[in-house]
């Protein structure tokens, strides 16, 4: 059906532009912005802080609690979740040890049968039931 609008070039303009999109309503995709994408923005009091992926060394759970760990060791960062859910917004260096424990690897030190050594000597335990995923994770010789 074609409307005169009294204006040919309209008319053409807006068919091309229909043909263009397959769906003209769809709304585009939220693409992060580039900057963001290395950090995590938690919750504290009235306002969301950054912090980066690159200065978390642990996260602990504590109940319905995580406790996230940095490396500058000031404070540790409270926030309410769950390990299971917490895994899958973080990037791949991050790596489940313990029921109650994710770490970075990229503060990983040392390893031994029952824990392993972060940066600033912090140690965490690590289970049985994990033990193979984190080897597997760090290509050990």
């Amino acid at each position: 059906m074609n409307i005169d609008y009294g204006n040919k070039k309209v008319v053409d303009e807006m068919t091309s532009l229909l043909q263009e999109n397959e769906d003209p309503l769809q709304t585009p995709k939220q693409v992060p912005w580039k900057g963001l994408e290395n950090a995590l923005f938690l919750k504290e009091k009235h306002y969301h802080k950054r912090v980066n992926y690159e200065t978390i060394t642990h996260i602990s759970s504590d109940g319905a609690y995580l406790e996230i760990h940095t490396d500058d060791a000031v404070k540790k960062h409270i926030v309410r979740g769950s390990l299971n859910k917490i895994i899958h917004q973080l990037p791949d260096e991050f790596v489940r040890i313990h029921r109650g424990y994710i770490i970075n690897l990229n503060h990983l030190i040392k390893i031994n049968s029952i824990n392993v050594v972060l940066t600033k000597n912090i140690e965490v335990h690590i289970s049985k039931q994990f033990r193979n995923q984190l080897l597997k994770a760090i290509h050990t010789l």
